[in-house]
């Protein structure tokens, strides 16, 4: 069963970032 692992990093990737913005923005 092999996994689109690019799909996956790229989500994960995308998730990362987004927890990252959140912690660095003042806003939110």
């Amino acid at each position: 069963m092999k996994f689109n692992e690019f799909n996956l990093s790229a989500e994960l990737l995308a998730e990362i970032e987004k927890a990252g913005f959140v912690e660095a923005s003042p806003i939110q």
